[in-house]
């Protein structure tokens, strides 16, 4: 890191930092491609509506979580010049010349940190914003979930912002944000395989994947209906259940960093969260309250099934209602990750 700060302070190397921020980018649009962030977002509805729902939980959960971790690794490089160990090496013929750059001068990493955070905090605004409006129309439960994903990608990003923006001055400040992506996936990851979960077991009961024909369930499949309806609101972020803490979490990282980024950053999480009250909501009101259509399967779904669906959901609440002990692993997870 050190090298690479000297070289974007020598003008004549411009030609090498340019190569060097090019390749840059492009490990960022793999990582927004991987995370199905915009404007890489378009494979993702397509690819969850044609595949079976178990698949779509998989690509939803951990793909999205290998690429979230790998993103926290390369940007935790972007540490402050002065905290790094500052040797700049020359060779010549006759000896070797070691000297320490002033730990006082200009950090020449600061300009390539603060392009960062602007970069994902636009990444993240456009994610989310995205992913929610596309969600209002869906009809299909699967796509509605895909473009779920996609805003969840937005509000995820968000703390990762918020965590290069304080790595240069609070190195435990970003820890704390990084802690909150952690504590953010793993409440996702019950939520998002319980609602993948509940579509299979409804497409398997009731033939179907249109939101229009779970009207009624709770009444001929009350488990599989709570377990459904716990991932939508948990997904929304409503207490008490664990989406709730996650989200809480990344808004806290977006005050502690402060500035105009973060400012805007914390306004359109808010405006999306109250957006995506819509179609969340639309979902629990169909399964709950709106009469079942006629001339569908109304058969009640396996035993076993019906157990494994309870299983899942089950974490939903608990951690909900106890969510200390996942904070502190995944702040344990996170410590020493900025320094």
């Amino acid at each position: 890191e050190a090298h690479l700060a000297t070289l974007a302070a020598d003008p004549d190397q411009r030609g090498v930092v340019m190569a060097l921020a090019m390749a840059g980018v492009l490990v960022m649009v793999g990582m927004a491609f991987k995370l199905s962030a915009a404007p890489f977002h378009f494979w993702a509805p397509d690819v969850f509506a044609g595949a079976p729902a178990e698949v779509g939980a998989f690509l939803s959960v951990a793909s999205k979580t290998a690429a979230l971790v790998l993103l926290l690794r390369i940007v935790s490089l972007t540490l402050p010049y002065d905290l790094l160990a500052h040797a700049q090496v020359t060779t010549s013929t006759t000896q070797l010349v070691a000297h320490t750059v002033d730990s006082s001068a200009a950090d020449p990493a600061s300009p390539a940190r603060s392009f960062l955070v602007g970069l994902i905090a636009v990444a993240a605004a456009l994610t989310c914003t995205v992913g929610n409006f596309a969600a209002l129309s869906q009809t299909s439960a699967k796509r509605l979930l895909a473009y779920s994903t996609i805003a969840h990608a937005g509000y995820l990003l968000m703390p990762i912002a918020a965590a290069v923006a304080l790595a240069e001055n609070d190195p435990q400040g970003a820890n704390t944000a990084a802690a909150a992506v952690m504590l953010y996936a793993a409440g996702y990851l019950f939520l998002n395989f319980t609602a993948f979960a509940a579509v299979a077991t409804i497409r398997n009961t009731r033939g179907t994947e249109s939101i229009d024909d779970y009207a009624g369930l709770i009444r001929t499949a009350p488990i599989t209906s709570t377990a459904l309806c716990l991932a939508m609101i948990g997904l929304l972020g409503l207490p008490p259940l664990v989406g709730f803490w996650g989200k809480l979490a990344a808004l806290r990282a977006l005050v502690d960093a402060g500035g105009p980024w973060m400012t805007t950053l914390l306004v359109v999480a808010v405006l999306n969260t109250a957006l995506s009250l819509v179609y969340y909501l639309r979902v629990v009101k169909t399964v709950c309250l709106d009469e079942p259509p006629a001339g569908l399967p109304t058969d009640r779904p396996e035993r076993v099934l019906q157990l494994l669906l309870a299983i899942g959901a089950a974490p939903i609440v608990l951690l909900g209602l106890a969510p200390e002990w996942l904070a502190n692993v995944a702040q344990e997870a996170c410590r020493g990750l900025f320094g």
